[in-house]
C-alpha cells in the first residue's frame, strides 16, 4: 500500500528533485533518490517514506539506505569496472579517485562509477572532465543513501571521480569503467 501524500505536496516534491538534485543524465533510480531527499527536506520521514513506497509500488529499485538493488544514486547497483577503495572521515570529507588521481580516454562512450559506503551514511558521488583549464563537474549523484552510480555519455578527454560525505564517515568503494 502507498501512503497517499496528496497532489500539491507531490508537485512540491518533483518541482525540488527537478530543479535541485537531477540533470540530464538522470536514472530512475536517481529520480527516486532525488525526490526521496527533496520529501526529506520538505515534509519530513512520512513523506520520505511514502515517496519510497510509490518508487516501489512501480518497480524501480532501491530504497532508504541504499537497499533493493539496482542503478542510479542509492541503488545499491552491482556495476562492472574496477574498484577502488577509500575512507571518508567525517562530513565535508572528499576523495579523488581513481587512486587520488585522474585517467584520460581516446574513445567517446560510457564512463560508468557506481558508490558503496558505509550504512548510515551519505557519500555523494561527481564526475569531473578538464576542459582546458580547469575541471568541469559533468555528472552528479547526490541522493541521500550510501549508495550513489553514475552514467555519462562522455567524449575523449581526462576525467576524475570525487567522493564526498555530506554525512558521516566510513571506508567506501568506488567501481569505475571508461569507454
Amino acid at each position: 500500500m502507498v501512503p497517499a501524500l496528496g497532489i500539491d505536496k507531490a508537485a512540491q516534491i518533483f518541482y525540488r528533485a527537478l530543479t535541485n538534485y537531477l540533470n540530464s543524465n538522470a536514472t530512475f533510480q536517481d529520480a527516486r533518490d532525488a525526490t526521496a531527499q527533496a520529501a526529506t527536506e520538505l515534509y519530513g520521514a512520512e513523506a520520505t517514506a511514502a515517496v519510497h513506497a510509490a518508487w516501489t509500488a512501480v518497480g524501480v529499485p532501491g530504497g532508504p539506505n541504499g537497499d533493493g538493488g539496482g542503478g542510479g544514486g542509492g541503488g545499491g547497483e552491482t556495476c562492472s569496472g574496477t574498484p577502488f577503495k577509500g575512507n571518508l572521515s567525517g562530513s565535508g570529507k572528499e576523495e579523488f579517485q581513481p587512486s587520488g588521481s585522474y585517467y584520460s580516454t581516446s574513445k567517446s562512450g560510457a564512463h560508468t562509477g557506481c558508490l558503496a559506503g558505509p550504512a548510515g551514511t551519505d557519500f555523494d558521488l561527481y564526475l569531473y572532465k578538464w576542459n582546458g583549464s580547469a575541471w568541469a563537474k559533468v555528472a552528479k549523484s547526490e541522493g541521500p543513501t550510501n549508495n550513489e552510480s553514475i552514467n555519462y555519455q562522455g567524449t575523449a578527454g581526462y576525467y576524475t571521480w570525487q567522493v564526498v560525505s555530506a554525512s558521516g564517515a566510513g571506508d567506501y568503494t568506488v567501481t569505475l569503467k571508461a569507454p
